[in-house]
């Protein structure tokens, strides 16, 4: 038998053909002999051949490192450099911390901040100003209430004032009643009202104006008039985590600050963090290095989504979902909005899909009557679900949501008509059609990064560059990108939203045959969290999966679970113990933090 390199590959020579082999030449040289185990031959064969079995083994790996497939650790990173594919580095999160001090306070490079709840530690990427100038949100007291006097607050050069003018109800006059109405003053601002939003609680006299989005780049300036106090200013401030991988930071978690610096008092994050990665994988490796192949052909899923992890460091991960049909994926959706209200003596017909509801008369008034058109059109085979979407406001608007209708439209949602008769008055009725999954021959690219200008842009360009001729790109975030002909183009794509997963484990360890280890509870949670890690965008969250982790300890002869999926780590926590489904667009995040095992086992 052929040992070696040979045309079906590496042929590892094992320690009992090595033996045969030495066996063989000593008996060539010296003829007839001893070679039993017990034997001085023997004795001397047995050291040699385990030598030189190694060294065959280390011959195997040699060979093995050369290709991807069976390469590991910097052998895998070498050969797949090759190809210009580089193994994905561990990326930090990141987030945007407002900071809250004195006017003009200059906060350096490298500042430490750190979460309360875990002590993860986080520094400052630049240099930052705490000014009114550069504002995220902005705290305004009342000093005083006088009658006709203008109150004025200034935004962006854009002023907002109001003026008490009497007769005033009892009581109702004092400063919380202008920190009020000046809040009123500015959401009704139509200069400032899609860039900032001013908030006011009963019993207050003050009032705080925010920021809509929380970029960095994204401020406003903030100055007031007389009888009016700045009590607080915060100006924003990109950070990044000290520890590379999933480090989570939701809302309000970073709160301390570890490296004081004069003038600022605190800090907090209004926006969850981009949660970051730890380091590639192998088995991960492989397969971006193999959809990374496809890079040539920079039209393919794999492709896109391999540039846009590979080109752009910004991205700590991205998926990508297609549809090459001639109709939108997902469901079909009908919002009717009507133009007046129902009046007596009207009756209502609503058909959608080719499916006719019954007809709904005019029931006491038009609040009761939306109410009975609703319950009729839920009655409907095809319908999944059906909401009065303007309940606060005139109550005018229904949504309806069906079954696919795929039949000559590209639309999943066929119609709807309504026929208003008899009454004084009908109501005319216009629909709007849309759909919950992707447009006819279209893509989506759900990324995690910071929501910033430059690197919106940066996944645009890059989206433009490797997508499809002639197929539309499709997501929540809108980015102009100029063509070689000077033409805009609209990229689009959809941030991912990271969703903090609790999961809490029953187990049962009564197994007197099989005893339960010492470390148990760590292999159960360690399992968890490794199962979890695996989990990428829109996966399902499934109770059976996460029961089986329990068995991973020996011993082990029941197990329950009961999850819970949360956008932040304030809100109270609500388990189930049924199977949770995520958007598409939703990134499930574990923690060993948020992982919590129970021993039920019976006294």
């Amino acid at each position: 038998m052929a040992f070696g390199i040979t045309n079906s590959g590496f042929v590892l020579k094992r320690l009992e053909d090595i033996k045969a082999d030495v066996e063989s030449g000593l008996r060539e040289a010296f003829g007839e002999i001893n070679t039993g185990p017990d034997s001085v031959f023997g004795q001397h064969i047995g050291v040699f051949s385990r030598q030189l079995a190694e060294v065959w083994e280390e011959m195997e790996l040699v060979y093995n490192s050369q290709y991807p497939n069976t390469a590991d650790g910097v052998a895998l990173d070498n050969s797949s450099g090759i190809v210009g594919v580089i193994r994905l580095p561990a990326v930090s999160t990141t987030v945007v911390v407002q900071m809250e001090g004195t006017e003009g306070t200059p906060v350096p490079a490298a500042r430490e901040f750190a979460k309360s709840s875990d002590a993860e530690t986080f520094k400052t990427l630049a240099a930052a100003t705490i000014t009114n100038l550069k504002l995220h949100r902005f705290q305004v007291s009342v000093d005083d209430y006088t009658q006709s006097f203008a109150y004025t607050i200034t935004i962006d050069g854009f002023a907002s004032s109001f003026i008490p003018t009497p007769p005033f109800a009892a009581g109702v006059f004092d400063q919380e009643f202008i920190a009020r109405n000046l809040s009123f003053a500015i959401n009704a601002n139509t200069n400032i009202n899609t860039k900032v939003l001013a908030g006011h609680s009963q019993g207050d006299n003050f009032l705080t104006i925010r920021i809509l989005t929380n970029e960095v780049s994204n401020t406003f300036t903030g100055t007031v008039g007389s009888k009016l106090t700045v009590d607080a200013i915060w100006s924003p401030v990109n950070v990044i985590a000290d520890n590379a991988g999933r480090v989570p930071a939701p809302v309000d978690s970073i709160n301390t600050i570890n490296t004081p610096v004069s003038g600022l008092s605190q800090v907090s994050n209004q926006i969850d963090g981009v949660t970051g990665q730890p380091i590639e994988t192998d088995p991960d490796f492989r397969i971006r290095r193999k959809l990374s192949l496809e890079v040539i052909a920079a039209a393919t899923v794999g492709a896109i989504r391999a540039r846009l992890i590979q080109d752009l460091t910004e991205v700590s991960s991205a998926f990508v979902f297609e549809n090459r049909d001639d109709i939108y994926t997902g469901n079909g959706v009908a919002l009717t909005v009507f133009d007046s209200d129902f009046v007596t003596g009207n009756s209502i017909v609503y058909k959608v899909n080719d499916e006719t509801a019954s007809a709904v008369p005019f029931n006491t008034d038009h609040d009761t009557t939306m109410a009975d058109l609703k319950s009729a059109i839920e009655a409907l085979t095809t319908v999944l679900s059906v909401v009065l979407t303007d309940l606060s406001g005139d109550n005018r608007k229904i949504e309806v949501t069906t079954i696919p209708f795929t039949t000559g439209n590209i639309f999943r949602i066929k119609g709807p008509e309504v026929l208003v008769s008899g009454g004084a008055s009908q109501p005319a009725s216009e629909h709007f059609l849309s759909n919950t999954g992707l447009p006819p021959h279209s893509f989506e690219a759900v990324v995690a990064a910071l929501d910033e200008p430059a690197i919106n842009q940066a996944i645009g360009d890059k989206i433009f560059e490797v997508k499809p001729a002639g197929i539309q790109s499709h997501g929540a975030n809108d980015v102009d990108v100029t063509d070689s002909n000077g033409e805009v183009q609209v990229m689009r794509f959809t941030r991912a939203k990271t969703k903090f997963v609790f999961v809490e484990l029953d187990y049962n360890r009564s197994n007197a045959d099989d005893p339960f280890p010492l470390d148990g509870e760590t292999q159960i949670a360690n399992e968890i969290l490794r199962i979890g890690d695996g989990l990428t965008f829109g996966n399902d969250l499934l109770i059976q999966v996460f029961e089986a982790a329990g068995y991973i300890a020996r011993g082990v002869t029941l197990t329950a679970v009961r999850l819970a999926v949360k956008d932040d780590l304030i809100d109270p926590l609500v388990l189930q113990t049924v199977n949770i489904k995520l958007k598409v667009s939703e990134l499930p995040t574990f923690d060993l933090t948020r992982i919590t095992l129970l021993d039920v086992t019976p006294p």
